[in-house]
């Protein structure tokens, strides 16, 4: 599966390789992983917010505790799956999850 690393430039993955000069890489799907649930970074965000009303921060806690956090490249807000068919099949990995 191919990724994209946001900031664009060539890197070297540890273990992996080099990213071209756009930050795209061809890595295995376990390399690439899959991307945290989308309503994590709203709920946790709300949670931050919900500083000193501590009745909201724990029903926001219990929403969010058990949502996917992801796993390799793509766990990390940095990396996106990069082409159309990248795209399929990471969405086709989060509906079969649901």
């Amino acid at each position: 599966m191919k990724v994209q690393h946001q900031s664009k430039s060539q890197m070297t993955i540890p273990g992996v390789g080099f990213t071209d000069e756009h930050g795209i890489i061809d890595v295995s799907d376990e390399v690439a992983g899959r991307p945290p649930d989308e309503r994590l970074e709203g709920l946790m965000a709300a949670h931050r917010d919900a500083q000193g009303d501590h009745v909201e921060q724990v029903r926001l806690r219990e929403e969010f505790i058990g949502l996917d956090k992801g796993a390799g490249l793509l766990a990390q807000d940095t990396w996106k799956p990069y082409g159309t068919k990248a795209k399929a099949e990471v969405a086709s990995k989060q509906e079969g999850d649901k």
